[in-house]
C-alpha cells in the first residue's frame, strides 16, 4: 500500500497551501453568487473540495469515483457548494488540478482536513483569506496523530488476532482504521485487495459525530480497498445515550456467538477528542455527568471516552493526554481502570512531541477491559517509537518500568507516574513507606489572588492596609528578596462584578515558609517577617513539633528534587517547570522519626544557608569604569574559522552570546585565560543558507551555538583575575552591543571591549573574592544539609547515586 499511504508524499505544508487556495477560492465564489453566511460558505467549500480531492485521487488510482457526501448528512452543504455558476467551478478545477496527486496519500488526504479544523474564514474587501482560530480546535479537540503511534496502538489493541474486529468510536478521518486494515490482514498473511476487503466488510468499523470526517474516513477505505463502508462507518456521537453503532456482520456475529462472546468488538482504538470541561456546553456537561461514573470536576471529553471505549472492547489501545494520571479530574478514570480493568500499558511519547500542533504530553493507554483490578502497570518511554515504525527491535528491548498497585495507592490520589525512572521505583516506594507525609505536619494555602483587580491591589507606595508583598520571582532556595510591590489588604476594593481572594491575615502574619508553585525543583524560604504573598507561593504553617527550619532542609534537598521530578514529572507545564500544588505536596515524605541532635543540627545548617543566602543577596557587584585598552589588544585570537567571524550578512539576526573565562595551563608562568563565547542568531534568514534541520530555536526564533574559544590572554596573575570576573559580567550588561553587523562580526564586538586597568578595579575584584568565597560556603553547607537528609531517610550509599543520577 506504499503507492496509498507512504511516507514519500508533497511536503504537507505545499500540499496544505494550496488545499487553503481552493478553499479560499470556493468560499469566496459561493459569498459573491449565494446569500450565504461565510461559515455556511466555508462549510459547503470543505464538501466540495474534498469531493473534488478524492475524485482525482481516485481517478489517478485509476478508480471510480466515490459517492462521496451522497447522505442526507451533508446534502444542505452538497446542495449549496452545486449552486455554484459553471465558471466558478472551472476556477476551482484548475486549481486542484495543480496538485501532485501521484504523490499524495491517503494520510495526507485526512491530515490537511484534520489541520484545517483550526481555520475560519476571514473577509475583506471581498476577499477570503483563511485564519487560524485556536478556539476552533479547542471545542473540537481533534489532533493528528503520528504514523508511528497510530501503528503502535492499533497492535497493541489487536494483540495478534487476525480477526479482530476493530471499533474506533472517535475516528476523524480514518486513520487507526486504515492501519488496523493493513496490519490485520499482515496477519493474515495475505495483503491482496481482495483479503483487504473482507477485513474491511467484516472487521473494520468506526464512528464519528463530523460527517466530512467521515466522508473522507470511507473515502480512504474505499480507495485502499475497494470498499465503500457506509454501514460500517457511521455518523454519531459516540458519548450519547443511544448511539448508532455500527453492526457485525453475520459471520462474525455467529462465530461469536458460538465462543460464547458478549463483547462488541474485539479491539477498541483511536485518539479521542481533548476539549476541556469550559469549552463543553453547560448541558452536555450535565449529561455527561449523569451518564459516566468518571466525569468529575473540571474533565476532559476525552475522560467519559475512555470509559465507554472500555466498555464496547475487549482491548483498548487509545491515545490520550497524560494529564489523567496525575491531575484531581482524573481520579475517578485512575479508579475505573486500576478497579475494573486492568491497565496493561501506558507508552509515554511527552518527551518526543509527536503532536507538533497540540500542547499536550500524550500517552498511549492499553486495557485489558473487565479484567480488573490491575496489580502492576507497564510503563514505556516514547525513546521506543521511532521514525522506522513500531516494529523493531527496539520496542522490544526497551527498558520498562513496572509499578506495583499498592505503591500508586499509597501515593495518595492514586497518581500514577508515568516518567519514574526504573531505578529510582524501589527507592521510592520504601521513602513513601517509612515515612510520614509532608501534610500531616504543615498546612498549605495558596497566596493572594488579585483576580481582575491587580491595578487596585498591588501599589508601589504604602497607604493604609498596606502589606509588603511577594510573589514566585521574589523566592529562591533559602532566600526571599522584596523588591518594593506592596498590597493594598482591603477587601471593599473589590466590586461586586470583580473578582479576587485576599485570604485570612494568619495565612501570611504567622511565621512560614513560602513555597514556589511553579519551579524545576522544590523551591522554598523561611519568612519570618510577616511578608504577604501573591498565589505564584504558597504559606506552609507548621502544624507539627517539627520546626519549619528542618522541613525547609528536607523540601529544599536533592532528595526532595528527585522525587518531585521522577513521581510527579507527568504533572509538567511547558518549558518542564513542575507544579507543587498542594495534592502533590503534602504528599511529600518526610523522616520524622529522627534523633534530637540530629535535628538541631538540620536546623542549624539551613538557618545558616539563609543567612548565607541573604548576605549573598546583600552584595552588589558594580562594574569599575572602563577606561584602559581593549579586550583585542590584550589578547590573540585562536582561530578563525568559526560563526563568530561571520557578520549579518550571511546570518540573521547574528550577535554575541554568552562568554566565559577559564585558566588554561598549569602553575607558572604558562597559565593562560581562554576566552570563549557563543553565538545566537535565526537558522532560517531567507538567503540561502541551509541550516542543520535539528538547530533547535527559542521563543524568539534563535538557536545558541555551543561556546566557542576565540581568544586567549597570557597576562600576569593581577590582570588574568580581573579578566575572569570582568569580560563574563561586562559583556552581559546592557550598555553592551552584542548584535553584528554587515561589516561587524560578534568577535568583533567581542575585541572592542574595554577593560579597566588593575589599580582601578580593586574594589570590583574584592568583592567578586567575597562572593566567590560565600558561594562555596553556600555549596559546602548545601551539600552539609543533602548528607544529613541522606542520613535521615536511611540511605544507603548505592541508593544516594541513583538518587542524584536520577535528578534533571
Amino acid at each position: 500500500m506504499d503507492e496509498l499511504r507512504g511516507t514519500d508524499g508533497p511536503p504537507a505544508e505545499r500540499f496544505d497551501e494550496r488545499v487553503r487556495n481552493a478553499l479560499e477560492l470556493a468560499t469566496g465564489d459561493l459569498l459573491r453568487e449565494t446569500e450565504t453566511a461565510p461559515s455556511a460558505a466555508f462549510d459547503a467549500a470543505l464538501v466540495g473540495v474534498f469531493r473534488a480531492l478524492v475524485s482525482k485521487f481516485a481517478a489517478e488510482r485509476g478508480r471510480d469515483e466515490p459517492p462521496f457526501a451522497q447522505g442526507n448528512e451533508l446534502e444542505e452543504r452538497r446542495h449549496r457548494f452545486e449552486s455554484l455558476s459553471p465558471e466558478a467551478t472551472t476556477r476551482l478545477e484548475s486549481t486542484v488540478g495543480k496538485i501532485e496527486y501521484e504523490r499524495l496519500t491517503t494520510r495526507q488526504l485526512g491530515g490537511v482536513y484534520e489541520r484545517l479544523l483550526d481555520c475560519e474564514p476571514d473577509v475583506s474587501d471581498g476577499e477570503v483569506q483563511l485564519t487560524e482560530d485556536a478556539t476552533q480546535r479547542a471545542s473540537v479537540g481533534a489532533y493528528y496523530t503520528p504514523e508511528n503511534v497510530v501503528e503502535y496502538a492499533v497492535s497493541q489493541a489487536i494483540d495478534g488476532n487476525p480477526e479482530a474486529t476493530v471499533l474506533d468510536p472517535a475516528m476523524g478521518s480514518g486513520h487507526f482504521l486504515t492501519c488496523a486494515i493493513d496490519q490485520l490482514a499482515e496477519l493474515r498473511g495475505d495483503q491482496s485487495e481482495e483479503v483487504r476487503k473482507k477485513v474491511a466488510e467484516n472487521c473494520v468499523f468506526g464512528v464519528d459525530i463530523d460527517p466530512l470526517a467521515v466522508e473522507l474516513a470511507r473515502s480512504s477505505v474505499w480507495l485502499e480497498t475497494g470498499f465503500w463502508p457506509v454501514e460500517n462507518l457511521r455518523v454519531g456521537d459516540s458519548l450519547a445515550e443511544t448511539t448508532n453503532w455500527p453492526k457485525l456482520g453475520q459471520f462474525v456475529t455467529e462465530k461469536r456467538q458460538r465462543s460464547g462472546g458478549n463483547r462488541r468488538f474485539d479491539a477498541v482504538v483511536g485518539n479521542p477528542p481533548y476539549v476541556r470541561s469550559r469549552h463543553i456546553s453547560e448541558g452536555r456537561k450535565k449529561a455527561l455527568k449523569s451518564r459516566f461514573d468518571t466525569v468529575t470536576g473540571a474533565f476532559d471529553l476525552y475522560v467519559p471516552f475512555v470509559e465507554r471505549m472500555a466498555k464496547l472492547g475487549g482491548r483498548v489501545s487509545c491515545v490520550v493526554p497524560n494529564k489523567w494520571t496525575t491531575a484531581r479530574y482524573g481520579r475517578t478514570l485512575r479508579d475505573h481502570l486500576l478497579d475494573r480493568h486492568r491497565l496493561v500499558e501506558l507508552l509515554d511519547v511527552s518527551d518526543v512531541s509527536v503532536f507538533a500542533d497540540a500542547s499536550v504530553y500524550p500517552l498511549v493507554v492499553t486495557v485489558e477491559s473487565g479484567s480488573g483490578p490491575t496489580e502492576t502497570i507497564r510503563v514505556r518511554q516514547g525513546e521506543a517509537v521511532g521514525t522506522g515504525g513500531i516494529e523493531t527491535e527496539g520496542i522490544e528491548t526497551a527498558v520498562e518500568t513496572r509499578l506495583s498497585r499498592s505503591f500508586v495507592d499509597e501515593l495518595g490520589d492514586r497518581v500514577i507516574p508515568v516518567g519514574i525512572d526504573p531505578a529510582f521505583v524501589s527507592i521510592a516506594e520504601r521513602l513513601r513507606h517509612e515515612n510520614d507525609e509532608l501534610g500531616s505536619h504543615v498546612s498549605q494555602t495558596e497566596g493572594i489572588h488579585t483576580g481582575n483587580v491587580r491595578d487596585k491591589l498591588v501599589v508601589d507606595d504604602p497607604g493604609p492596609d498596606c502589606e509588603r508583598l511577594v510573589s514566585g520571582g521574589n523566592v529562591s532556595r533559602y532566600g526571599v528578596e522584596w523588591d518594593g510591590d506592596w498590597i493594598r489588604f482591603d477587601r471593599s476594593l473589590i466590586g461586586d462584578d470583580e473578582y479576587g481572594s485576599l485570604r485570612d491575615r494568619k495565612v501570611f502574619e504567622d511565621d512560614k515558609l513560602l513555597l514556589r508553585d511553579i519551579s524545576e525543583r522544590p523551591v522554598a524560604a523561611y519568612d519570618d517577617e510577616g511578608l504577604y504573598a501573591l498565589n505564584t507561593l504558597y504559606s506552609v504553617r507548621s502544624e507539627s513539633d517539627l520546626p519549619l527550619r528542618y522541613l525547609l532542609a528536607v523540601i529544599n534537598s536533592t532528595v526532595a528534587t528527585c522525587w518531585f521530578q521522577q513521581v510527579y514529572g507527568g504533572t509538567h507545564v511547558s518549558g518542564g517547570y513542575l507544579r507543587f500544588k498542594p495534592m502533590f505536596a503534602r504528599r511529600l515524605p518526610i523522616p520524622a522519626e529522627v534523633g534530637e541532635s540530629e535535628r538541631k543540627t538540620v536546623v542549624a545548617l539551613a538557618t545558616r544557608m539563609c543567612d548565607l543566602r541573604r548576605e549573598r543577596k546583600g552584595i552588589e557587584i558594580r562594574l569599575p569604569e572602563a577606561n584602559g585598552q581593549q579586550l583585542g589588544e590584550l589578547a590573540r585570537r585562536l582561530r578563525t574559522d568559526s560563526v563568530l567571524f561571520e557578520t549579518s550578512e550571511t546570518r540573521d539576526g547574528l550577535r554575541l552570546g554568552t562568554v566565559s573565562v577559564a585558566e588554561n595551563g598549569t602553575e607558572g608562568k604558562n597559565r593562560e585565560l581562554v576566552i570563549s563565547a557563543t553565538a545566537r542568531y535565526r537558522p532560517e534568514d531567507g538567503r540561502g543558507n541551509s541550516p542543520d534541520e535539528e538547530e533547535e530555536t527559542d521563543s524568539w526564533g534563535f538557536t545558541e551555538t555551543d561556546p566557542i574559544p576565540v581568544l586567549v590572554v597570557e597576562g600576569n596573575a593581577e590582570w588574568r583575575e580581573l579578566l575572569e570576573w570582568y569580560v563574563p559580567r561586562a559583556t552581559a550588561s546592557e550598555r553592551f552591543t552584542t548584535r553584528a553587523m554587515k561589516t561587524i562580526s560578534p568577535l568583533d564586538r567581542l575585541e572592542s571591549l574595554r577593560v579597566p586597568e588593575p589599580e582601578d578595579a580593586r574594589e570590583f575584584v574584592e568583592t567578586n573574592r567575597r562572593v566567590e568565597e560565600l558561594e562555596r560556603k553556600i555549596a559546602r553547607t548545601d551539600a552539609a544539609i543533602d548528607r544529613l537528609v541522606y542520613r535521615a531517610y536511611g540511605l544507603s550509599v548505592e541508593e544516594v547515586e541513583t538518587v542524584e543520577q536520577s535528578v534533571r
